[in-house]
């Protein structure tokens, strides 16, 4: 699978780690050497980037491509206009390179819309292409902004995310004034649909920074 990524310093180790999965990555200095290459339809399946407004260059250009921000700026004013720019997915950094591995092979899957891929966590079923979600057999319905938000959570593989980040990864039509709060809402909506079936909320809390799948409970470890 190709690649393109922008020349980071910090996400050496990561590009290694991607060519080690088998990834085929062509790596670039700026916005315009990306630009150029994307616009050769050399086949990238993702555009790995940090620089910001570039998602707004690639969609100008209807280049259709997967775009992944990699960012380590706080807070979170940037990163939804580069979503709402037409960005894809935005990781902060430092960032654990499984982790960042998952997203970019589920970035590229929903973008692509290749092999269906099927997560099984204790009695927990999720299907990442069809959005469908079971527990013990019992089907969770949640809606696009409950699902952005626990496909988000279920990636860190159990790890806490900030809630700066999951406001990011919600679509564009969730972007409100106060929306860290707007995730506690929808976090709290996940917690009680999965409750009516688990008896423990599926959430945990790292208070007031982030929030996390919580693994062992699904696995039948407790809370």
């Amino acid at each position: 699978m190709r690649i393109l990524s922008f020349k980071m310093g910090g996400l050496n180790p990561l590009i290694q780690f991607l060519k080690s999965k088998g990834f085929l990555i062509d790596v670039v200095e700026d916005a315009e050497d990306a630009l150029s290459l994307l616009a050769l339809d050399y086949d990238y399946k993702a555009c790995l980037y940090s620089d910001y407004l570039f998602a707004q260059k690639v969609r100008d250009k209807r280049i259709d491509v997967p775009l992944i921000l990699f960012t380590g700026v706080p807070g979170s004013k940037h990163v939804i206009e580069e979503l709402q720019y037409g960005g894809d997915c935005v990781l902060r950094c430092p960032i654990d390179k499984n982790e960042a591995l998952a997203y970019i092979n589920a970035t590229i899957r929903r973008c692509h819309r290749i092999t269906s891929n099927v997560m099984h966590v204790g009695k927990l079923r999720v299907d990442l292409d069809a959005c469908d979600v079971t527990y013990d057999g019992n089907m969770i319905r949640l809606t696009p902004s409950e699902w952005n938000i626990f496909e988000t959570l279920l990636l860190a593989g159990g790890r806490p995310v900030s809630k700066e980040l999951i406001y990011a990864n919600l679509s564009p039509d969730d972007v409100h004034v106060d929306g860290l709060k707007l995730v506690d809402v929808f976090v709290c909506k996940i917690n009680r649909k999965f409750k009516s079936f688990m008896g423990e909320p599926i959430t945990y809390t790292v208070w007031g920074r982030a929030r996390g799948l919580n693994f062992n409970l699904l696995k039948g470890g407790g809370p």
